[in-house]
C-alpha cells in the first residue's frame, strides 16, 4: 500500500508541475489600402448652405436551387452560421475597404434591390414583367470570385420590394407582397425561407439589434430574431403621402415620404424621425423626387438618403445635413459599414464609395 500510495503522490506531483499552452493560428500579415477621392460637399446647417471640396486620405490600415421552406420559429443553426461564412473573407473589411481600388464594379444583372452582409452584395434583378432573380456580387479583390459571373438563381415568388442585411441572424431578409423571406448564401447557392407570412402590397423592412419592424400602409409590426411578433402599432399616414422606404437604430425610426403637393403638381420628398411609440419627432422637406428613393443608417443618429440623382445626403435627426456628389444617379443603396457605401441607379454597375 506504501508503494502505491508514493506512486499516486509522484503522480499527482508531474499534474501539478504541467504547464498548459494553447496556440491560435493568426494571419502573419494584415492587408494594407490607401485612399485618395475628392467629393463636392455641400453642408446645410438651418437656413445655411456652403458648397465645400472634401479631400479624404487615409493610408495604411490593419484593422442549384433548393426548395422554398415553411415558416418556422427559429431560422438560425450553428452550422448554417458557419455555412454561410465559408464564401466570406476571413477578415472583414475595414473602414478603408473601397480604398485604392476601381470605384465601379459591373453586376451580371441590373439591380433593382440590394443589401450588403458586411463583405459583398446581394441584389434582386427584374429579368421581365413575369421573372425576377436573386444573385450575389462579390466586392473584395482578393477574393478568387471577384470579376467572375455573379452567381445567380430565379426568384420564384413576388416581386422583391425591399431587402436588407440583419446581422443579427447572418441572413438578408427581402420583402413582397406575399410575405417576408429570409435569404442564405452559402457554398454559391441561395436558401430561402418564409420568415413571415405577411401580405401587403406597399411593404418595407428594417432592423437593429433585436428587433426587425415590417411596415405596410395601416400597420407596423415587431418581430424578434426568431420571425415571433412582440408588438403590432397602428401606423397610417395621410392620404397625400406614400412612404418609400425606412430604417431604424435603437432610439430613432427614419422614414422617406412622397408628399404630393397639388398646388405645384409635384411630388416632394420629406423625410420623417420618429419615436419607438411612431411619435413624431421632426420632418424635413428635401425638394422635388423622382418617386425614387431610399433611406439606411450608418450610426447612432446618422442616414444616408438618395432619390434618384447624382448625389447622396448624410443627414442626423435634427435636421443637420450634408450632400455628396456622385459619378452617377442613384436610387438605391447598400452599406458594408459606416464608411464604406453601395450605389446603384438600376444599371449594370455599382459605385462604391468611401464616406
Amino acid at each position: 500500500m506504501e508503494k502505491l500510495y508514493d506512486k499516486l503522490k509522484k503522480f499527482k506531483q508531474q499534474i501539478d508541475s504541467l504547464t498548459i499552452t494553447k496556440e491560435y493560428d493568426l494571419p502573419s500579415t494584415m492587408p494594407k489600402y490607401t485612399f485618395k477621392a475628392d467629393y463636392s460637399l455641400k453642408v446645410t446647417t438651418g437656413s445655411t448652405e456652403q458648397i465645400l471640396t472634401v479631400s479624404n486620405q487615409h493610408e495604411s490600415n490593419t484593422d442549384n436551387q433548393p426548395n422554398i421552406k415553411q415558416p418556422c420559429q427559429s431560422n438560425i443553426t450553428t452550422s448554417e452560421k458557419k455555412q454561410a461564412m465559408e464564401d466570406k473573407p476571413s477578415c472583414v473589411p475595414g473602414e478603408n475597404y473601397f480604398c485604392n481600388r476601381d470605384k465601379h464594379v459591373p453586376t451580371s444583372y441590373t439591380v433593382n434591390c440590394m443589401a450588403s452582409d458586411g463583405i459583398n452584395i446581394m441584389y434582386s434583378s427584374i429579368v421581365n414583367s413575369q421573372n425576377d432573380l436573386i444573385a450575389y456580387c462579390y466586392l473584395s479583390v482578393d477574393d478568387d470570385n471577384y470579376g467572375q459571373d455573379d452567381p445567380c438563381r430565379p426568384w420564384l415568388v413576388s416581386r422583391i420590394v425591399d431587402m436588407i442585411w440583419w446581422k443579427s441572424i447572418d441572413k438578408f431578409v427581402c420583402a413582397t407582397k406575399n410575405g417576408i423571406f429570409a435569404v442564405t448564401f452559402a457554398n454559391k447557392q441561395f436558401k430561402i425561407v418564409r420568415a413571415i407570412d405577411n401580405r401587403s402590397i406597399n411593404i418595407h423592412v428594417a432592423a437593429n439589434t433585436n428587433f426587425i419592424w415590417v411596415a405596410t400602409d395601416e400597420n407596423i409590426m415587431i418581430y424578434d430574431i426568431t420571425f415571433k411578433l412582440v408588438r403590432s402599432i397602428n401606423f397610417k399616414l395621410a392620404s397625400n403621402s406614400i412612404r418609400r422606404s425606412f430604417c431604424i437604430t435603437h432610439t430613432i425610426v427614419a422614414f422617406i415620404v412622397i408628399r404630393r403637393d397639388q398646388q405645384q403638381n409635384s411630388k416632394i420628398l420629406q423625410v420623417r424621425f420618429y419615436d419607438y411609440n411612431m411619435n413624431i419627432i421632426r420632418s424635413f422637406d428635401m425638394g422635388k423626387c423622382k418617386g425614387l428613393c431610399r433611406i439606411r443608417t450608418i450610426g447612432a443618429d446618422r442616414f444616408i438618403i438618395v432619390n434618384g440623382k447624382d448625389i447622396f445626403y448624410c443627414m442626423t435627426s435634427t435636421g443637420r445635413k450634408h450632400a455628396i456628389a456622385l459619378e452617377n444617379e442613384a436610387n438605391c443603396i447598400a452599406v458594408v459599414n459606416r464608411r464604406n457605401i453601395v450605389f446603384s441607379n438600376s444599371q449594370w454597375e455599382l459605385e462604391l464609395v468611401r464616406y
